[in-house]
């Protein structure tokens, strides 16, 4: 069975399950470099699935201070690149309200700052 995931990244910094509670610093989680910008507010954590305009965008560049986690390390290790799929995907569309839909207009409506697909484990698009 094949398997599809999909990664979108909002125009936020990234940091993986990275927390340190609601209004959380970045230093407590001993992090070397702190996402910027720090906001001062940011929108209630309980109604992100209706955030709209520019509470989503903040809300989603600072969703790392809204709920406890783990910071990832790689410890010893050194991460590696995830291998490039034998078919690239090259001309992404989809349907929405009976139009066609290209991934340029997704990101540019959704405010999306970049997209990663992985099928097989190998990264598609």
């Amino acid at each position: 069975m094949r398997r599809w995931c999909l990664l979108v990244l909002s125009a936020m910094p990234v940091l993986l399950n990275a927390a340190a509670g609601p209004l959380g610093d970045c230093h407590s989680l001993r992090l070397t470099d702190c996402p910027t910008p720090l906001d001062e507010r940011i929108p209630a954590a309980r109604e992100m699935l209706t955030w709209q305009g520019e509470d989503r965008v903040v809300g989603l560049r600072n969703t790392w201070r809204m709920y406890p986690g783990d910071v990832f390390r790689t410890g010893r290790g050194s991460p590696s690149p995830l291998p490039a799929a034998d078919r690239p995907l090259r001309d992404v569309h989809y349907h929405f309200k009976g139009q066609v839909r290209d991934l340029a207009y997704y990101r540019t409506h959704q405010r999306v700052a970049g997209l990663l697909i992985l099928k097989d484990g190998h990264v598609a698009l």
